[in-house]
């Protein structure tokens, strides 16, 4: 009788040892499926994050592109050529002497010359595109400048030798485009795109004409 109950003891001992196994076998088999389901939720995390590193950036747009990119054929242009100052540029057939434009005294404003043009071929019907040709004295003061008559600094650019500043302004009648240069006689000229509804149209134009300014 005593030899039976050792037996089954010992048989009960033997399942619950097999079973307590089992159960770390089982136990281990989840912890190492929980393990690789938390490594593939890392991968799969970080490739996401690789993948959200990875943006597209945006297109430059090209209104605000500066670049003087191609070569415009200028054989009929127009020649802007002032001895005294020592500069040339080139600038567009369709450009007609103004009949009106700046307001108020020359000399006040420190303006030693002024040639006003207006594209007259335009569709435009509010204002007709306009390019203002100013050199202004050496004494002219151009704290306001940015402000006044220019607009906004974009950049300094350098063009046949030519160093420049360049500005941008924009107003109810459309966008401008300027190119601030210091001329030998330490005047300095101002070419000025302005009243251009189409801000693609004025870049177009005004790095058209300043591509052929040059020193003489």
């Amino acid at each position: 009788m005593r030899k039976k109950t050792l037996d089954f003891v010992s048989l009960g001992i033997i399942v619950m040892l097999v079973i307590s196994g089992c159960g770390r076998n089982l136990s281990s088999n989840r912890h190492e499926i929980n393990a690789a389901f938390t490594i593939n939720n890392k991968v799969t995390t970080a490739r996401q994050n690789d993948a959200a590193q990875v943006v597209v950036k945006p297109p430059t747009s090209t209104t605000t592109s500066l670049n003087i990119g191609t070569t415009t054929k200028t054989d009929d242009w127009q020649v802007y050529r002032d001895e005294l100052s020592g500069i040339e540029f080139k600038y567009q057939p369709y450009w007609k002497k103004a009949t009106h434009g700046i307001a108020g005294d020359l000399a006040e404003q420190k303006i030693v010359k002024l040639s006003l043009f207006n594209n007259y071929n335009s569709s435009q019907k509010e204002a007709l595109p306009l390019l203002n040709i100013s050199i202004y004295g050496a004494d002219r003061k151009f704290n306001s400048f940015e402000k006044d008559v220019a607009g906004v600094f974009l950049k300094k650019q350098k063009i046949n030798n030519v160093e420049m500043s360049v500005y941008k302004k924009e107003s109810y009648f459309g966008t401008g485009y300027s190119s601030l240069i210091k001329l030998k006689n330490g005047n300095f000229l101002l070419i000025k795109i302005d009243q251009i509804k189409s801000n693609g149209e004025s870049i177009k134009i005004f790095n058209q004409i300043i591509s052929t300014v040059r020193f003489i």
